[in-house]
């Protein structure tokens, strides 16, 4: 039989409470749950015993609901401009790389492809989000609805500490990092069964040299290591399969997921096994243009930037993606053809 009286419901800053003719029950408030779970969890048979008209609530039962289940409007296009972020790239000019919010979006569902991103991973947030890969990491963390724990690198016993405390499951480095946390005396390096819980280190921005794949594999067994391979004008073009780092540590590895790659001579055509060509990356995650400020002049206190975009080399046929984003090739840097893959040069 449904009760007669009203229910009212009463959403506080750090409680829930329910009050009928006979009394007020308080719930404290779960925050690592949405309001509605939380509520319908802890409530939700008492509520299931009044009709609709019957609950009164000083928060609208309906805004609680949009709050668990939003809806939104956005006017923002896939191809509209997001960020710029700069690289030195390979030839040590500053170039500040124009990313659109397709290739923010792609970037960040390609690398939880390969790399089994889940809710429940903690991701290091070493990496400065003025880089790419930095900027990835805080998308691919937002993709997933993953926890990112911000750390900013000063002594290796901090690092450390920080992937103990923090319970780190995914561990974002660069090659200069692997060789500073590891450039102490190996007792005050704690032991490896203090980091079980990482389950992937990932690498990109060098090359790894025959010492950090070993440093990571004696301290940190239970991880896989990525060696990935960016470039200026995309944001993850190849990665090679942790299976495979012992046996060709130089190579660059396959196409991440949804991209394609060739290398290409200057005649636009595919490389022989050992010849030197063009890495041509086709597919997402591309960027829109890529730009070197000049040199202000003297007593000048703003360049603008003098953008090219992005073009296939000369003699390459121009591809296109079925990608939304309507993405093209793009040049990338040298790299020599193998039977087993590419080796950048």
């Amino acid at each position: 039989m449904k009760p007669s009286t009203p229910l009212l419901i009463d959403v506080g800053s750090t409680y829930f409470k329910l009050g009928s003719a006979s009394e007020t029950r308080q719930w404290p408030r779960d925050f690592s749950r949405p309001i509605l779970e939380d509520l319908m969890t802890k409530c939700g048979d008492e509520i299931a015993a009044y009709p609709p008209g019957a609950i009164e609530s000083h928060v609208s039962f309906e805004e609680i609901r949009k709050v668990h289940l939003p809806r939104h409007e956005c006017s923002v296009k896939g191809h509209d401009n997001a960020a710029i972020t700069y690289t030195f790239s390979s030839v040590g000019d500053p170039k500040g790389i124009v990313i659109d919010h397709r290739a923010l979006y792609d970037g960040a569902a390609i690398v939880s492809t390969y790399l089994e991103i889940r809710p429940d991973d903690v991701i290091s947030g070493l990496l400065s989000f003025n880089l790419d890969y930095g900027l990835n990491q805080l998308f691919t963390t937002l993709y997933n609805t993953a926890t990112l724990a911000i750390h900013k690198f000063v002594l290796p016993a901090d690092f450390f500490t920080h992937l103990i405390d923090d319970g780190v499951t995914v561990l974002p480095l660069m090659p200069i990092h692997l060789s500073q946390i590891f450039d102490v005396d190996p007792h005050r390096i704690p032991q490896p069964q203090h980091f079980r819980r990482l389950r992937a280190v990932t690498s990109s921005g060098g090359n790894l040299t025959a010492q950090m794949i070993e440093n990571v594999s004696t301290h940190f067994p239970d991880a896989r290591l990525y060696s990935m391979h960016g470039l200026s004008e995309a944001f993850r073009s190849a990665y090679l399969d942790p299976a495979q780092i012992y046996i060709r540590p130089d190579s660059i590895g396959k196409a991440v997921p949804d991209v394609e790659l060739y290398i290409l001579n200057e005649q636009g055509e595919a490389c022989k096994p050992r010849e030197v060509g063009e890495l041509i990356h086709r597919g997402p995650a591309s960027t829109r243009a890529t730009g070197t400020p000049p040199r202000p002049p003297p007593g000048a206190s703003r360049a603008s930037a003098s953008w090219r975009r992005c073009s296939a080399p000369k003699g390459a046929s121009p591809t296109r993606s079925s990608s939304p984003a309507g993405t093209t090739s793009t040049p990338t840097r040298k790299a020599t053809s193998t039977s087993s893959g590419a080796r950048t040069t």
